[in-house]
């Protein structure tokens, strides 16, 4: 119901499936339909995305189109991009499971709304230098296998979310699982691993005083011993209290 001077006009609403109009100009927009009927919900005009869902410009598209998004029934007018929940793409791996180095030169790809990244299970924090080969961030190198092992994961990640379920950490996913979430968000082992991250990727020994695990992946001693080694601060490893560690520290700071 529209009023303008005291008089209504009933000009209803927009159905299922229908488009709300763009504004060309206030007058016109004020006799036609412009919200959706009650349960349904305006998504975005699926001219307005390219194959992978990147936007595009499209000069007198439709402001939206009506929808029961989220029904789990992908309509023609819903599309992996606009209602993704309801239009799953066929043939493309889902959040959480893995592509094996074969499946990937064969053409199978993550669906277009995740990510891939190195599966949790080869790259993540490792251990005390001489133990794990690490990078100088602190992260496993993954061990050479075979093409037929999964390496990859289908994840989220990017949606500023540390998901540990879907084998995110601060390794393969260090957007959301240290810097973008905040460590103080995660909880138990995954909140200490991204302290310990954090210090080796900014060389802040601070964030070693927080851990409080006594993992051998993670301690203050290990995070300290990491630290000394990419920073060659031997003032780092009086701080170890474990001997063998303090041990091996000193000699990575002197190599």
């Amino acid at each position: 119901m529209k009023c303008d001077n005291s008089v209504c006009i009933d000009v209803g609403c927009v159905g299922e499936g229908g488009t709300i109009p763009r504004a060309i100009s206030p007058e016109y927009r004020e006799h036609m339909a412009a919200e959706c009927c009650e349960g349904l919900e305006a998504i975005t005009y699926s001219g307005y995305f390219d194959e992978n869902c990147g936007r595009v410009p499209l000069a007198g598209a439709p402001a939206g189109i009506c929808s029961r998004c989220g029904n789990g029934v992908c309509d023609q007018w819903e599309t992996k991009c606009n209602c993704p929940g309801d239009c799953i793409e066929e043939g493309c791996v889902e959040v959480g499971e893995e592509i094996s180095p074969k499946e990937y030169s064969q053409g199978v790809r993550c669906c277009s709304r995740l990510k891939r990244i190195n599966t949790g299970r080869y790259f993540f924090p490792c251990n005390t230098p001489g133990e794990y080969a690490c990078d100088e961030n602190g992260c496993s190198i993954p061990p050479p296998t075979s093409d037929e092992v999964p390496w990859w994961q289908c994840t989220p990640c990017g949606n500023k979310i540390c998901e540990s379920e879907y084998g995110e950490n601060g390794c393969n996913c260090p957007g959301d699982c240290t810097e973008a979430s905040g460590c103080e968000a995660l909880t138990s082992t995954e909140r200490d691993f991204c302290y310990q991250n954090k210090a080796l990727n900014t060389s802040d020994a601070s964030y070693c005083d927080k851990i409080t695990a006594t993992d051998p992946f993670v301690s203050k001693d290990t995070c300290y011993n990491l630290l000394a080694a990419k920073t060659k601060n031997k003032a780092l490893c009086d701080k170890i209290q474990q001997p063998e560690i303090r041990r091996n520290c000193l000699e990575n700071v002197q190599q």
